[in-house]
């Protein structure tokens, strides 16, 4: 189990060209959604079209949005970091970021995701591919099925309060 003083700025991760990628950038920033993608799923294309939707309506202090690619569920995300990123960006206008190919439920888990399991409140496994976890003032998680669209967290979005906060992130 997690301390109550661990928050998303405390997380780094690896993008897919192997780098650290900081979540402490987003500090002053409203909300992050935190989503695992998989590009052959059958609702690969509402959920990109949808995620960058979100991405075109709210500039970065806002809302930023991060994607991690997952193989675990139907092995419906097979590629390379390389092509999973080009493909994104190609057939659905994805500008947000995507990370390096994670695993999000057992021993190989991504700290992160463990993390976001347990902070949500709903620390079970990951279900299926497009979970997602909305991040509000760096340690407040909520949890939404892969059955719930993007567009439909857009009212959560909305109502989170402004950054500016001086608590860890």
């Amino acid at each position: 189990m997690y301390s109550r003083g661990l928050g998303l700025g405390d997380f780094n991760v690896l993008d897919g060209e192997g780098n650290p990628f900081l979540f402490e950038q987003f500090n002053q920033c409203r909300a992050v959604l935190i989503v695992n993608v998989a590009s052959q799923c059958s609702t690969a294309e509402r959920n990109y079209l949808e995620l960058q939707a979100l991405r075109e309506a709210y500039d970065e202090e806002e809302l930023a949005i991060v994607a991690f690619p997952c193989n675990q569920f139907g092995g419906q995300e097979p590629g390379s970091w390389q092509e999973i990123s080009s493909s994104a960006e190609r057939r659905f206008g994805v500008t947000f970021p995507i990370m390096g190919k994670v695993e999000v439920n057992g021993l190989r888990s991504q700290p992160l995701f463990a993390w976001l399991k347990a902070a949500s409140g709903v620390p079970g496994n990951i279900e299926w591919n497009f979970t997602k976890f909305l991040v509000v003032g760096g340690n407040h998680v909520t949890r939404y099925s892969h059955e719930v669209n993007p567009s439909q967290i857009e009212q959560d979005i909305i109502s989170a309060p402004s950054a500016g906060y001086e608590g860890d992130l």
